[in-house]
């Protein structure tokens, strides 16, 4: 179908009217949005060019294009109706935005940053959801009459609907985050590993302390007179306590991170969540992006096996070899 369209524009960029309406016959067998688009552009006249936009819109409710022209269309004259014409299949699940959803966000998170706000009871096409099903990637048509994509939670969204019928939110396809760019992917990287560092540095600072406060106790509690060792104890003390404290307040974060990563996304394996996000990175970079990467990493081992030649000759064989891979 793609090539066919592609052909039906090549024709009416070339003014070959004749053919392009020849091969739009065909293409409305299997009527979308966008046929109906292309063929009102070569429309017998400016009824039928109405009809044909109202059709493209009926499907896709936000073509920017066809929603556009038809405005435009509703301004130079009053549309007319084909009656008897079978009602086209919407190709998008729709649903409107309860009162409190005030916003769509970059990325499936509750601190992501705002895409654009809502209008309170706005239409909105469903395009996919995180594989918890708590956030739903969304088409919202701006009162600027532009296409915008985001994100927002699930439960702000009501009257979910193919046309007449109801939908399950879970029938929607998963997202893969096609429709998030590259530096969405990065953004939402950092975020997460900032929360994770916070968490696992309590944790990790917490135990380190408490071991050193044992530690400094046992070393030195045997030395000195008896003021000397008071001090040690309290130092000893002071930093079992502080260490206590950090890991009692990160282990929580910590556990916390782990709830929100599988609310949020979806995902349960927390040990490749870092590694997942830099494939959907690496998926979104174009080939100039990873060459660039892959040159910076041939300078870094060269600089490393440089250094690790000197110290230890043998080490030349192993950095050649991985240069060649």
């Amino acid at each position: 179908m793609s090539d066919l369209l592609d052909d039906i524009r090549l024709a009416i960029d070339s003014f070959a009217i004749a053919r392009a309406r020849d091969l739009l016959r065909e293409a409305l067998k299997s009527p979308t949005a966008e046929t109906y688009f292309l063929a009102a552009q070569v429309a017998l006249d400016e009824d039928q060019k109405t009809r044909f936009l109202e059709q493209a819109v009926a499907l896709d409710p936000f073509h920017e294009q066809a929603v556009t022209a038809l405005g435009q269309q509703k301004i130079d004259a009053p549309p007319v109706r084909n009656v008897s014409s079978p009602a086209p299949v919407p190709e998008y699940v729709t649903a409107r935005a309860k009162l409190e959803a005030a916003a769509l966000y970059r990325f499936p998170w509750p601190k992501a940053p705002v895409r654009t706000h809502l209008v309170p009871g706005a239409q909105l096409a469903l395009v996919e959801r995180t594989e918890s099903g708590q956030w739903l990637n969304v088409l919202y048509l701006g009162t600027a009459n532009r296409v915008i994509v985001g994100w927002l939670p699930a439960q702000q969204v009501e009257r979910i609907a193919l046309g007449e019928t109801p939908v399950n939110l879970l029938d929607l396809p998963i997202s893969e985050f096609q429709h998030n760019t590259r530096d969405d992917i990065v953004d939402l990287t950092q975020m997460l590993k900032r929360a994770n560092a916070t968490a696992n540095g309590l944790v990790a600072g917490g135990i380190g302390l408490v071991g050193l406060g044992l530690i400094w106790a046992l070393l030195f509690s045997s030395l000195g007179s008896a003021p000397l060792r008071m001090v040690v104890y309290a130092i000893s003390g002071l930093a079992v306590v502080l260490g206590v404290g950090g890991a009692a307040i990160g282990i929580p974060k910590s556990l916390r991170f782990a709830r929100d990563i599988h609310t949020h996304l979806g995902w349960k394996d927390m040990s490749g969540l870092f590694a997942r996000l830099d494939r959907l990175r690496r998926s979104k970079q174009d080939l100039s992006e990873t060459q660039m990467e892959h040159q910076a990493r041939l300078q870094a081992m060269a600089l490393a096996g440089n250094v690790l030649t000197k110290v230890a000759p043998e080490f030349k064989d192993l950095v050649a070899l991985a240069r060649r891979k």
